[in-house]
């Protein structure tokens, strides 16, 4: 017997919408908070590295949300207009496999850099460079946003190469 695509037929599809939805803001909401506390650990230890004065921990945590937020919805845009004009413009001859490859490398790098700049932006906005209340040095901000981007993904290539560790020995444990 076939098994049909929708087993639940009691809910309204507008209200499993609604559920859909408020499911992926919160768990949003959760991601950018744990996340943003995880990066206020990278953003004290960077500055504890290039010898600048010590940044509370609430304050690295506002800078961390923040640039997290500016340049996640930054993406989004760039995302959803990609994926907006693809949809209006497509012909029969698109092909939806071909879409991951529509950027270059190089957009990839802009993307990044440009995330580098506001983030070194927005700390040199929040951050103070000394007690008597100055703002810090937009080079210190960039090597700071530098450093910053450098300990969170060296702390991602970390946790991805665990998991992909604990995979592989699952799977020769199972004999996969």
């Amino acid at each position: 017997l076939p098994i049909p695509y929708n087993l639940d037929t009691s809910m309204d599809d507008s209200l499993l919408f609604a559920f859909k939805t408020l499911g992926g803001l919160v768990g949003f909401a959760l991601g950018a908070g744990i996340g943003s506390l995880v990066g206020a650990i990278w953003l004290r230890l960077a500055a504890t590295w290039l010898n600048f004065a010590d940044i509370p921990y609430w304050t690295a945590f506002r800078c961390s949300l923040v640039s997290g937020l500016v340049v996640a919805s930054i993406n989004l845009a760039v995302g959803f207009n990609h994926g907006l004009s693809f949809r209006l413009l497509a012909d029969d001859s698109f092909q939806v496999n071909s879409l991951p490859f529509q950027y270059g490398p190089t957009f990839f790098l802009y993307s990044i850099i440009l995330g580098l700049m506001l983030t070194a932006v927005i700390f040199r906005r929040i951050i103070q460079a000394k007690s008597d209340n100055q703002l810090m040095a937009f080079g210190d901000a960039v090597s700071l946003a530098s450093l910053y981007y450098t300990i969170s993904f060296l702390a991602f290539v970390i946790c991805g190469a665990v998991v992909f560790l604990a995979i592989a020995i699952l799977l020769s444990f199972i004999g996969g």
